[in-house]
């Protein structure tokens, strides 16, 4: 393994990790935030998540794509 193959491997996972961690920190932090209100409004707690998925597949192709 030559030395820019294995910096690449490197970025690549610091990047993955990265990702990985603002998505745990994203999801817990609107969970708690929003828990009061979803918990009256069960559809727009679906449409929320869904819309996180979203957002979350989004986020993880374009990283994926950088690198």
């Amino acid at each position: 393994m030559s030395a820019a193959s294995a910096l690449q491997t490197i970025k690549s996972t610091i990047a993955y990790l990265v990702v990985a961690w603002a998505i745990v920190i994203v999801s817990l932090g609107s969970y708690y935030v929003l828990r009061p209100w979803l918990i009256e409004n069960t559809v727009n707690h679906l449409a929320i998540y869904a819309i996180w998925l979203l957002t979350t597949v989004g986020v993880i192709y374009v990283v994926s794509t950088w690198f």
